[in-house]
């Protein structure tokens, strides 16, 4: 047994909705800190299944949204109103695990690995951007419609390492 920790970012995660008169775009990042334990299983060749699990602590990026509406004109459409959102995201504590495959020996191995963790990040205070340029506090609210089909409460990722052990 070992104990790991890791810490890994999600790429910018976007969306996109229109309607008739309306285009939404939203956007968001998250961080991750976790902490795991890893189970070390014998093997007599130098390929082993490790298992992973322990807790994940996701720290949200800011989340924007930028809604524009039209309206239609004789020659196409003209933008009536722009409006940018913000949300500043609650950080969850959620759990993770996964599993490695190492491939070398005791001292030198490479490292690819899966994991899974729960991090339902749904709550936040949200902010709007007046018409004077001032934010305005609308309070604590669901961000989960900011993306279409609601925020994915799991994330999945790919692990790659190279592990020296002295």
């Amino acid at each position: 047994m070992s104990i790991e920790g890791e810490l890994s970012s999600t790429g910018v995660m976007k969306s996109t909705q229109s309607g008739r008169d309306f285009v939404e775009v939203a956007s968001r990042r998250d961080r991750f800190v976790s902490l795991g334990v890893k189970g070390h299983v014998p093997s007599r060749t130098g390929v082993r299944v490790e298992p992973v699990g322990g807790v994940v602590l996701t720290l949200p990026g800011d989340a924007s949204m930028d809604t524009s509406q039209y309206r239609p004109t004789p020659s196409g459409s003209s933008l009536v109103s722009s409006t940018i959102g913000y949300a500043d995201l609650a950080w969850h504590l959620g759990f993770m695990f996964g599993a490695d495959l190492r491939i070398g020996g005791r001292h030198l191995a490479f490292v690819p690995g899966v994991r899974a963790a729960y991090t339902n990040v749904t709550h936040g205070t949200s902010y709007v951007r007046g018409f004077s340029g001032d934010l305005i506090n609308l309070g604590d609210r669901d961000m989960s419609s900011i993306f279409d089909g609601g925020y994915p409460k799991w994330t999945q990722r790919a692990t790659l390492s190279l592990n020296m052990d002295f």
